[in-house]
């Protein structure tokens, strides 16, 4: 991307064209292998950095954050004294059970849970909940470390209660595939009233082995405590064992005040938890990468194949551009990062800067000096003009690379301003237009398109927007409404639900870097000027504020049609042709409004408004 090269060649082999052997690539790959960009769990997350504040507003995260610590360390410890206090046949210490148990606090959850301790008998410090919200969005899954190859009976543990699903989906997956169980939670639990059998399954070596527990489908509250992976040989002893257990002495009175008032504390900690760790999530925050904790090389992958590795290769850059600018030394605990960044914006270094000239000025220009803006090397194109090139890099560095020194100066240079229309001695000579001996046709992306719309109906909103247009309550991007007014640079670009335009005019696929988008000419782009109900909804509502103007004759209105859509004034030509549209629609009574909105809209449709010369 900074180095319009194409390393990725170098992958499985020396680079074919250019000088890039198969070390540089896995030297570079090591730098970014020693940073971490996702927390893994049952579900991934990316890398979320808080930024930096102010002093004060530092200091009172600081402050938030110690108190959370303490609030938190005193929670446990209440949990743990509600745990000793209790009686002994109301909660199971894991450590006293068969087999392998995995308790609620160890499951892999999806979704908010919620700790509890109201209905007893339970395993461990307490159960979970779903809050009987969320159906179908929460699950937990009960999955051993190290489980040994045998038959298994598979049991559940949950609290019964009135209020509990009666139809909780629990899936059981094992060497013969995945079975599902439905349990009935407001029913007691039929071994000692405190596990459900879900069944006997077989275990293989390195196979799966976990449950999962969801909320899918479910009415009512849906409970999970704990699992147990119990070894056939020892499940007939269950009954005996305990039919033989002594009857718990009864909690006196006093201790079930104690308990209570404990109970009372801890809910009251706990609603304070939550508020001081809502204020800390509130926080903002961006997406990056975090170094790892310990750097490492990578070995050369021979033929790109994990399995067959070879030399171990420092962190490092290119070494054809390094031979020529001296490379900062990269510590063994670094990561590489900030000296991959000191080596890539190095004054030294001039590829990173003409890489980014060129793609500036094919943003302004329709077309890069360099025409293949993504590809430097061998197999790239020369560039056009070298001189200008180098020029406008010297210039670039020289001024700090600064990007609005740079816009300003092609903007105001005569070539920019060249019409598209040239002399027939011109076009001979330069039919490409590859010295821009004129000017290049624009045609509008997708994010114009859609800004010059919002501003011919008057919706624009050009104030500068500093919050994210993602509602709070949005957790995922399908069906996302695409309702803000807002410029579109303010927009998500969702790569789950993209708005039909953005596709339709070949807008950016957000799965990949595109450097330079495609150009089409397709029937589906005049359809959808014509049928879009958003820009439907535009032109209306141009329409009506037109039609608002009984004061304007229809030759002015007609005139204002052609400038907020065009940005030019009909010729006689295409003014006949505007009165003869509207008074077909006038004969036809046609509302006022509507009038003028078809009018617009077919303004809008036309190959003038999508591009500029």
């Amino acid at each position: 991307v900074f180095l319009a090269q194409t390393i990725g060649c170098a992958r499985c082999h020396d680079h074919k064209f250019d000088p890039i052997p198969t070390s540089d690539y896995y030297a570079l790959a090591g730098i970014l292998k020693s940073s971490v960009a996702m927390d893994h769990s049952n579900v991934s997350k990316w890398v979320s950095l808080p930024l930096p504040q102010d002093i004060q507003t530092e200091s009172r995260y600081a402050a938030l954050s110690s108190k959370r610590t303490q609030v938190k360390k005193r929670l446990d410890g209440l949990k743990k004294s509600i745990q000793d206090t209790a009686p002994s046949s109301s909660i199971v210490r894991v450590e006293d059970l068969q087999g392998v148990v995995i308790d609620d606090a160890q499951a892999k959850k999806v979704g908010e849970w919620v700790e509890s301790m109201s209905v007893k008998p339970y395993v461990g410090r307490g159960y979970l909940h779903d809050k009987n919200a969320s159906k179908g969005a929460k699950s937990m899954t009960f999955e051993p470390a190290d489980l040994k190859p045998g038959s298994y009976r598979v049991r559940f543990s949950y609290t019964p209660d009135a209020n509990r699903a009666k139809a909780v989906k629990v899936r059981i997956f094992s060497a013969d595939g995945e079975d599902l169980v439905s349990v009935n939670q407001s029913e007691k639990p039929a071994d000692d009233g405190l596990w459900q059998t879900l069944g006997t399954y077989r275990f293989e070596q390195g196979g799966q082995a976990f449950v999962i527990v969801s909320n899918e489908g479910s009415q009512g509250h849906v409970v999970a405590d704990a699992v147990q992976f119990l070894p056939e040989a020892l499940a007939p002893n269950l009954a005996d064992k305990a039919s033989k257990q002594e009857p718990q002495a009864a909690p006196t009175k006093g201790s079930e005040a104690a308990i209570e008032a404990l109970r009372k504390e801890a809910a009251s900690l706990e609603s304070e938890l939550k508020a001081m760790q809502a204020e800390l999530d509130s926080r903002p925050t961006v997406l990056s990468l975090r170094a790892a904790e310990t750097p490492s090389n990578i070995a050369i992958h021979i033929r790109g194949s994990v399995h067959q590795q070879g030399a171990l290769v420092p962190r490092g850059f290119l070494s054809c551009i390094a031979s020529q600018t001296p490379s900062p030394t990269i510590e063994p605990s670094s990561n590489g990062r900030l000296e991959l960044a000191d080596w890539l914006v190095s004054s030294r270094n001039p590829l990173t800067a003409r890489v980014y000239v060129n793609r500036v000025w094919s943003w302004l220009m329709g077309e890069g000096i360099v025409r293949t803006i993504d590809n430097f090397g061998t197999t790239g194109e020369q560039p056009s003009n070298l001189e200008l090139l180098d020029w406008l890099t010297h210039e670039f560095i020289r001024r700090d690379w600064s990007t609005k020194w740079l816009v300003r100066e092609i903007v105001l240079s005569d070539a920019y301003q060249r019409s598209s229309r040239c002399s027939k001695a011109a076009l001979e000579i330069d039919p490409d237009n590859r010295h821009f001996a004129r000017g290049n046709s624009r045609r509008l992306d997708a994010e114009t398109f859609r800004d010059s719309l919002l501003n011919i109906s008057g919706e624009l909103d050009l104030s500068a927007h500093i919050e994210s247009t993602i509602p709070a309550k949005v957790k995922e991007d399908y069906a996302f409404k695409h309702s803000s007014k807002y410029r579109t640079v303010y927009g998500p670009w969702f790569r789950n639900s993209l708005p039909d335009l953005y596709t339709e005019l070949d807008g950016a696929n957000p799965s990949f870097p595109i450097s330079k988008r495609n150009r089409s000419t397709i029937a589906p782009q005049a359809l959808a000027m014509l049928n879009s109900e958003w820009i439907a909804d535009r032109v209306s509502v141009f329409g009506d504020w037109l039609a608002a103007k009984p004061e304007w004759s229809d030759e002015k209105k007609i005139e204002c049609c052609f400038v907020s859509t065009l940005s030019r004034l009909p010729s006689s030509r295409e003014l006949n042709w505007a009165k003869s549209v509207v008074a077909q629609h006038r004969t036809a009574q046609s509302l006022e409004g509507s009038l003028w909105g078809t009018l617009a809209h077919e303004l809008i449709a036309s190959i003038d408004f999508r591009y500029v010369e």
